[in-house]
């Protein structure tokens, strides 16, 4: 008694290795996507007399849609906090020296 051992014939394994290699793909661009590469940011820098609530990884909202986030938190000399954002670049226009950060809250036991 002989038992075949091919592994199927040369489409199959073509068919299987291009399924494989397409979902590859779509997982690499979906965190692409997730993670904004290609997207420009601008750099800006908030001072601030306390840090409380904020930590870095948080969204950056402007009139509640999400255009970037929150990147470090550094202590300066004099006490007062810097707050590194990175915001995308199409909405930087939008955020000038008299324009005021507020720290919000989503829903009554969400993230602020």
């Amino acid at each position: 008694m002989t038992s075949d051992q091919s592994s199927g014939s040369p489409r199959e394994r073509f068919l299987f290795l291009g399924s494989g290699l397409v979902v590859a793909i779509a997982l690499v661009v979906t965190r692409a996507r997730e993670q904004g590469w290609g997207r420009r940011y601008v750099q800006l820098r908030l001072h601030s007399t306390s840090a409380d609530g904020l930590r870095a990884g948080q969204e950056v909202r402007i009139s509640g849609l999400s255009v970037g986030q929150v990147r470090a938190l550094q202590l300066r000399p004099d006490a007062l906090v810097d707050v590194l954002l990175w915001v995308q670049a199409r909405y930087g226009p939008l955020i000038g020296p008299r324009s005021v950060a507020s720290l919000g809250q989503e829903g009554l036991m969400g993230d602020r």
